[in-house]
């Protein structure tokens, strides 16, 4: 997969995940809830989907957007669910969150300076993806233990000459 910066192929990134994951359009809407935590007949398998986007505990019990299924990391799912189980739902911005990780601003930023993700190859793995400083240094409740994203990322990192950053809790 080519380098992922502009947001066409950030669009086509994420659609791919959404058809692995066996969502429809109405993940789009902005009421609407993640199929894992609608109360009616399973449509989802597990065995169709990476280990990495198989839905956690948290994500089982915790009424959410279907956006937040598309975190690679496990960790982030269930960070972000924990924040607003514990802060409530306001304390996240969803929006900007949103936003820096689809990157639809952080790279006319400068690609260090603004909060964004990269994705060099697969979508799903959490391999795949690399985080601008920015990004880590804007989010690390949300990054927190995300030991699998943060060697990817530093790999990515390594690979273009730039400094190997850490996630509180690795």
């Amino acid at each position: 997969m080519d380098c992922m910066d502009t947001p066409w192929t950030r669009t086509r990134t994420l659609t791919r995940v959404t058809r692995i994951l066996g969502f429809d359009d109405g993940w789009l809407a902005d009421d609407s809830l993640s199929p894992y935590t609608m109360r009616r007949t399973r449509t989802w398998s597990l065995d169709a989907m990476p280990a990495s986007l198989r839905p956690t505990v948290l994500q089982l019990a915790v009424d959410q957007h279907p956006w937040i299924d598309l975190f690679p990391c496990p960790r982030m799912r269930d960070s972000f669910l924990r924040m607003i189980q514990v802060h409530g739902e306001n304390a996240v911005d969803e929006d900007e969150l949103c936003r820096d990780y689809a990157d639809t601003a952080g790279a006319k930023k400068g690609l260090e300076d603004g909060a964004s993700a990269i994705v060099w190859s697969d979508p799903w793995s959490p391999h795949g993806w690399e985080l601008t400083a920015g990004f880590v240094k804007k989010w690390p409740w949300f990054l927190q233990g995300c030991v699998e994203l943060q060697a990817g990322m530093n790999a990515w990192r390594t690979r273009r000459g730039l400094e190997r950053l850490r996630f509180l809790g690795c």
